[in-house]
């Protein structure tokens, strides 16, 4: 079985309407509070499960573990700058999952260092403690 995982942000600039109206369009202010994970999907295929995180702000894929089986799936992430007040703490989530996927059917979010966080997913079967 094979895991996708595509992560997107919730809040894009434009790019042409920056470029037409560089002088005066500001770019958006930090994010300051809301959860980070926006949206988890889940689309169940024959020989694997397509997963779409959506973020409000920008991250970073670190590592994964396991690499590719097991009961869950550890997802480190590093925050980006425009994350805000999120850089320095970002409280436990437990995204809801939607989708018509089966297989995929918990999520949580915890901070783990400054700038940091691990997503865990859980498979069905399986329970995240």
């Amino acid at each position: 079985m094979h895991l996708g995982v595509v992560a997107s942000r919730a809040i894009r600039p434009a790019a042409g309407l920056l470029r037409k109206h560089r002088r005066r369009t500001a770019l958006p202010p930090a994010m300051q509070s809301g959860p980070l994970v926006q949206l988890i999907d889940a689309d169940s295929r024959d020989d694997h499960t397509n997963v779409l995180v959506q973020f409000a702000c920008t991250v970073r894929y670190l590592n994964n573990a396991p690499a590719s089986h097991g009961s869950n799936t550890r997802i480190t992430l590093r925050l980006g700058p425009d994350c805000g007040s999120l850089l320095y703490n970002v409280p436990p989530e437990f995204p809801q999952i939607g989708g018509g996927g089966e297989l995929l059917t918990q999520a949580r979010l915890e901070s783990v260092v400054p700038g940091e966080v691990i997503l865990e997913l859980g498979w069905s079967g399986t329970w995240i403690s």
